[in-house]
């Protein structure tokens, strides 16, 4: 008759991270969980048996308590070292870890059963089964029997074959699955009559899977601008930032990087904290920038988050901006009061349109103003000429034209200067010097004739200044041919006679547009056709100014001639 000896023992291993939840304030940003398998530590538990008693393990310890999912109290057994917990029902213990994510635990439930005769004679065999049972879900990894034979005892048989030595039999089982048995068998011959005492003992490591969900937080930047845009107006960049990941990315900013500082715009407002962006989550930001360079407007934008996370992206305006040049044509020199001719050369060099253009040309006392354009205002009183023209195309010019005249020596100084919206400013000078000069003409002119030998002839000589200078030291002489005699006036002060000279007095200055007249007589000694020459000389001229005048004188004897010159 045989006995049954059952040992059970249910081993459940499970390391589980409590976490107290802040009921009273929540995080701000909750995590989304899953129920994820995470592997617990290996627990090689040990039970006895024994053939006599068949008892329970017996811990080798103190128990600790512990609660399945159920609610239902184990204990924590000791093996080898390890802690094992031991609920009384198979279960799946759940846990929430100090990261927030859900945790599933499963672990093998193993049992012994030995099963041999009740008794037996000396020296017959006694065959005995060792079945290893595992009625949990998970698969137990390591297992290995020890059974200790009784020292009046002999092993004859076993199956498998065991590892050890002496009375401590080894069998390697290795794994174990979920709701299935191993079973080894034992032939043993006692040599003595007694109890036989078989001590097995199990221990085996458990293994578990942890399925952990990694999210991934990915940024993404746009950047929408305007193509183009004028010099000095504001520039609206709106920026998006997009979370295109699975993960909530924290601490996102939106920072700029400027490669060149020529080029690169400075944009105020950067950077920019925009904080957490759920996955799929989005974030617009406007920023206005003064289009304060002309060319391309270049900004290179970076979003970044915690985690080493950047996108990028790059705005380019191409900025347009209308210019202004300004030439002046004219005459450098100028005579007084000859006319000059003046021309303004408005150009605009840039690629946008200058709108608002006001040119103002100021004329200097030393010059005046005779003829304007019909668009042009003069103003007397200011001493301008203005013009106001709505718009200079780019790459356009317009010519602006008008006469002046000089009135004083010396330089004058036209200031011209041109100005439009956008603050678009450009200045030119233009310099006439003006010169006066003196221009004394001069005649003479006699007593009608002919005239007869001894009479007297009176010589007129007549001057003026048509210059816009005056003429000043002038001077003057006159040649008389030996057939004339001078007549000197006892009481004449206004030339004496040398010789055949005749020297006027200095005249001093002669001023512009002013006559003088002088005059001489003489008398006729000889008959024929008598030339006087008279010279003006004044330091305002480098060259003489010459007149002749002739005299016909006949005899009483001589035919009447008609002629004088």
């Amino acid at each position: 008759m045989q006995t049954r000896k059952v040992l059970l023992v249910s081993l459940v291993a499970a390391n589980l991270a409590l976490v107290s939840w802040l009921w009273a304030a929540p995080p701000q940003n909750p995590v989304s969980t899953r129920k994820t398998r995470v592997p617990s530590q290996p627990v090689p538990p040990a039970t006895t048996h024994n053939s006599k008693s068949i008892p329970l393990a017996t811990p080798v310890a103190a128990a600790a308590n512990t609660t399945d999912s159920d609610g239902e109290s184990g204990k924590v057994v000791p093996a080898g070292g390890s802690s094992v917990a031991l609920p009384r029902t198979k279960t799946a213990v759940m846990a929430r870890a100090a990261t927030g994510l859900n945790v599933v635990s499963a672990a093998p439930a193993l049992s012994i059963e030995t099963v041999g005769p009740k008794e037996i004679n000396v020296g017959k065999v006694a065959p005995f089964s060792i079945t290893v049972h595992n009625g949990g879900e998970s698969t137990a990894h390591g297992i290995i029997v020890r059974t200790t034979l009784p020292r009046d005892a002999e092993l004859l048989r076993a199956i498998p074959e065991p590892n050890g030595t002496g009375g401590e039999l080894q069998f390697e089982i290795g794994q174990l699955p979920g709701k299935s048995d191993h079973k080894l068998r034992l032939e043993i011959v006692p040599h003595r009559p007694g109890p036989i005492d078989l001590e097995t003992t199990m221990s085996f490591s458990v293994s578990t899977q942890t399925s952990l969900v990694v999210r991934q937080p990915q940024l993404a930047i746009t950047c929408t601008a305007p193509e183009e845009t004028l010099f000095g107006e504001l520039v609206n960049l709106k920026l998006k930032v997009t979370n295109t990941g699975d993960g909530t990315a924290e601490e996102v900013a939106v920072t700029q990087v400027r490669e060149t500082d020529q080029e690169d715009a400075v944009i105020a407002g950067l950077p920019a904290k925009i904080g957490v962006l759920a996955a799929g989550e989005s974030h617009e930001v406007e920023l206005r920038v003064p289009a304060n360079t002309a060319g391309a407007l270049r900004a290179v934008l970076v979003a970044s988050a915690a985690g080493d996370l950047e996108a990028k992206a790059t705005a380019e305006v191409q900025v347009r901006r209308p210019m202004l040049e300004i030439k002046t044509e004219g005459p450098a020199f100028r005579y007084a009061h000859r006319p000059g001719n003046y021309a303004i050369h408005l150009s605009n060099p840039g690629d946008a349109p200058a709108k608002n253009v006001s040119v103002v040309a100021q004329i200097p006392g030393g010059l005046q103003v005779t003829a304007i354009e019909k668009r042009a205002v003069f103003s007397k009183e200011k001493g301008t000429i203005s013009w106001d023209l709505a718009q200079v195309d780019a790459g356009a010019e317009v010519i602006l034209q008008y006469r002046t005249k000089g009135i004083a020596e010396g330089e004058q100084f036209q200031q011209i200067v041109a100005t439009a919206d956008a603050g678009l400013k450009a200045e030119a000078t233009h310099v006439t010097r003006v010169e006066s000069i003196a221009d004394v003409v001069m005649t003479v002119a006699d007593t009608p004739g002919p005239i007869e030998v001894g009479g007297t002839v009176e010589y007129e000589i007549r001057l003026k200044n048509r210059g816009t200078k005056s003429a000043q030291n002038v001077r003057l002489t006159a040649e008389v041919p030996a057939a004339l005699e001078v007549s000197t006036p006892e009481d004449s002060t206004e030339f004496v006679v040398r010789g055949r000279t005749v020297e006027f007095n200095s005249i001093g200055d002669l001023p512009t547009n002013e006559e003088k007249i002088l005059r001489f007589r003489a008398v006729g000694r000889e008959a024929g056709d008598h030339s006087v020459r008279v010279t003006l000389q004044t330091d305002s001229l480098a060259r003489e100014v010459t007149a002749e005048e002739s005299t016909l004188f006949y005899s009483g004897d001589m035919p009447g001639e008609s002629g004088g010159k």
